[in-house]
Formats: structure tokens, sequence, C-alpha cells
């Protein structure tokens, strides 16, 4: 699989660690924009959904949310609630592009 990708993965993770990085350093929030990161990539590996909606991407929050509670054994305040806003906030950190029509695209 590394042979189709555009970007070696040592590259591809370094980046990846910057953006989360950054998502930390400047969000208000937090941990919430790693959590919707986690919750879109799973999604995206599963069932290779490229574009979402809003409800689409609190569904998928609201999933990593879970999961994330679940491995840790508790919840470490982590469950903040979800706004329409942070899928448009997305694009800030590479994780979404573009809004197109009420949706996000990966």
């Amino acid at each position: 699989m590394a042979h189709n990708l555009k970007t070696p993965p040592s590259e591809t993770g370094s980046f990846c660690r910057g953006e989360i990085d950054r998502m930390l350093k400047y969000s208000q929030t937090k941990v919430i924009m790693p959590v919707v990161t986690l919750g879109l990539l799973k999604v995206f590996l599963q069932e290779g959904q490229r574009v979402f909606t809003d409800p689409e991407i609190k569904k998928a929050y609201e999933a990593a949310l879970r999961k994330m509670k679940q491995f840790l054994g508790h919840d470490v305040h982590i469950g903040a609630k979800y706004y329409d806003a942070y899928g448009s906030r997305m694009t800030r950190y590479s994780v979404l592009r573009e809004q197109l029509r009420s949706s996000q695209s990966l």
C-alpha cells in the first residue's frame, strides 16, 4: 500500500503529528479536533467515505469519543458537546478540504 501514496509514509506521519500538535496548541477546545480527526479517519479507512456532511462529522466524532473513553477507561474530560462549526474548522488543519454544498471532503 505504501507504494500507492503520493507522499512517503515517514513524511505523512510527520505531517500528521505536526497538524495534531497545531490543533492542540491553537484550539481552545484542545482535544475535540483530534477526536474529530480520529472519527473521520476511522470512517474513511473502514468505508472509503471521502465526503462528509455535518451530521456525519458529528456521528464520527461521537463514535470516536465512545471508543476513546472505552480505550482509556475514563472520560478524561474529553466529552465536549459537538458544534456544527467544528466541521468547517477542520479545513484549518488539512483534515477536510473545503465545504461543498453543506458537506466536507476528506
